[in-house]
């Protein structure tokens, strides 16, 4: 669909580090109102394939060199435009380099201590602790003997995943998909076992395991101003993850939960906190209560969602960086259903292995969905990529079948 046009003279650029899905959700948001979209990554992914996106990458991945690439791009483009990192180590690269960058970008993000402490996970665990929210019971420990130590203090069973997300993404132990999140430790020997593959010495977060199904985990995303006031939020409810109950959501609905809006823009108000930002909560069984589970300290797949029910946060964040009026951004549609059909049909996999799904209730699950990551009739390239890689993937899968 395409979105309403933007005055010319109204057209600063906008430069994401990063693309992914959010970064296409956010080249199309800002592309269709005829506003330049920059993407500045180190990998050369599926997403760069859109019409709405210019694409720069730099020479190596060392901070130096990104920092050269984007001072010599903001001189060039002369106009300060919207900045919008889209992964953790670029909303850490962007806030140690604030002072450098804030003469030639515009972007919004919480003071330092509050960005980097909410990007570790531990950090998080600290500041909201006695912040209004409940949150699981949560240890930090040096994979190693130090964790060991933790074995017969632990209930059974818990998860186990990096204090950093960098250090799986850059060495993931080998019993960790590439889309997960956590381990999940059944016993003191699982967790011996899994200590002798996560690198050594590094930190680790072990946290107390939520019962109840995938569908209890609610998100939350909130655009907040520079005042930390909340300017929208929206809501959705996770159906499937890939990989099931430890993963990134592949099937999810919008929802009408004003009770979370307000418990978690109520926490970000507390963190003083600014921009793009994410809640996770899970709705616990034993109590009733929602359970804190992340913040994610930028704009992620469900503000692209959000755009497709009616609340465009990507705009609206662009709006507000410059001073123009913003769009609506008091409501949304409720009861849609978005699926990124690649990532779901191995999600899909691992619940029917698990029991927990029939094959007609995942085909009719499909039947009613509304949004269908990343495809976009004006903008097919990269829903081509994507699945071409799919295929690929799917072959290599039943290759190693047959010769195992």
């Amino acid at each position: 669909m395409m979105g309403p046009t933007t005055p010319p003279q109204e057209r600063v650029p906008t430069v994401l580090l990063g693309v992914g899905l959010p970064g296409l959700d956010i080249a199309r948001s800002l592309g269709r109102r005829g506003i330049r979209v920059i993407a500045v990554d180190w990998r050369r992914t599926w997403g760069c394939r859109s019409r709405y996106l210019c694409t720069a990458f730099p020479q190596s991945r060392s901070d130096e060199c990104l920092l050269d690439l984007l001072l010599r791009l903001g001189a060039r483009l002369a106009t300060r435009p919207l900045l919008m990192p889209l992964n953790d180590d670029y909303v850490l690269f962007v806030s140690r380099h604030r002072s450098e960058l804030s003469a030639s970008y515009r972007f919004l993000m919480p003071d330092p201590a509050v960005t980097e402490g909410l990007v570790s996970k531990f950090g998080l665990w600290s500041l909201c602790n006695g912040n209004g929210v409940a949150l699981p019971a949560t240890y930090l420990a040096r994979a190693g003997a130090d964790l060991a130590r933790f074995a017969s203090r632990l209930s059974y069973p818990c998860i186990i995943k990096p204090n950093l997300s960098r250090d799986w993404e850059h060495s993931r132990p080998a019993m960790v998909g590439v889309a997960q999140k956590a381990i999940e430790i059944r016993s003191p020997a699982e967790l011996a076992q899994v200590g002798k593959v996560v690198r050594p010495g590094s930190e680790v977060v072990v946290q107390e395991v939520i019962p109840g199904p995938d569908s209890n985990l609610y998100y939350l995303a909130a655009y907040l101003d520079q005042h930390s006031q909340p300017l929208a939020a929206f809501v959705g409810r996770k159906l499937r993850t890939e990989p099931p109950h430890f993963g990134k959501g592949t099937y999810v609905e919008s929802v009408r939960a004003p009770e979370l809006i307000d418990l978690g823009t109520g926490l970000l108000r507390r963190l003083a906190y600014k921009g793009c930002g994410g809640v996770e909560f899970k709705l616990d069984p034993r109590d009733g209560v929602f359970k804190l589970i992340e913040i994610n300290t930028r704009f992620g797949l469900w503000d692209g969602f959000a755009a497709e029910c009616g609340l465009d946060l990507a705009y609206l964040a662009y709006a507000d960086a410059m001073g123009l009026p913003l769009p609506p951004h008091d409501t949304y549609r409720a009861g849609v259903h978005w699926v990124q059909l690649d990532r779901d049909c191995w999600a899909a996999l691992g619940y029917l292995r698990a029991g927990e799904m029939s094959l007609g209730s995942w085909l009719r699950s499909l039947i009613g969905c509304r949004v269908f990551a990343p495809a976009a009739v004006d903008d097919p390239s990269p829903f081509i990529a994507v699945n071409l890689i799919f295929g690929r993937d799917v072959a290599a899968a039943a290759r190693r079948r047959l010769l195992t």
